[in-house]
């Protein structure tokens, strides 16, 4: 089972350009300037009767792997545009509601373990070796730090680097709200 969370931290400049006195668009740039994900991995596997054997435990035994995964990217640029409706209330006051997309792609730059722990465990749950693979342990062909490059060659044998994948963070919705506009001081 693997679960992931996102903590994304975005900012967006616009154009507005007014088609009426109420309906308007906007289009702009939209940036991620910072965030996380973290992928939190748990993973159950029964042994055969030859590892069960080779551990010294009854058939039915199995091994238990729970560890994160800390996600980095690159910093990446998007677009974002709207179109939305505007009804003035008074001179200051004024509701609106838009339909909104972005559109971003984030790609990962690398990802590393932050916590892993393998416990081997009886087919009543009971712990029978405890940590068996750690944070400072870890087994064959997992690496505590991934580099993704854009190419790879067919006789890459380095196990820490893997191809990179956009990922698309982009979305439509909804927004509405009321707008204020600060009355201007006029100076004499």
């Amino acid at each position: 089972m693997r679960l992931q969370e996102h903590v994304l931290l975005e900012l967006s400049a616009s154009v507005v350009y007014k088609f009426t006195n109420n309906i308007y668009g906007r289009f702009g740039a939209l940036l991620k300037l910072g965030g996380k994900t973290e992928g939190v991995i748990y993973q159950k596997s029964v042994f055969s009767e030859a590892e069960a054997e080779a551990f010294g435990v009854p058939e039915g035994s199995y091994s238990e792997t729970n560890y994160k995964e800390d996600f980095h990217g690159h910093f990446p640029l998007g677009f974002v545009g709207a179109l939305g409706y505007k009804y003035d209330l008074d001179s200051n006051f004024s509701l609106f509601a838009e339909v909104e997309y972005y559109g971003i792609s984030l790609k990962r730059k690398d990802s590393e373990i932050a916590e892993f722990n393998t416990d081997v465990k009886l087919p009543d749950g009971t712990v029978a070796v405890s940590g068996l693979y750690t944070i400072d342990n870890l087994p064959e062909g997992i690496n505590k730090k991934t580099t993704y490059v854009d190419e790879l060659s067919n006789t890459n044998t380095d196990t820490s680097k893997e191809l990179s994948q956009k990922v698309p963070y982009s979305s439509f919705g909804i927004n509405f709200g009321i707008t204020y506009k600060f009355a201007r001081v006029i100076k004499e």
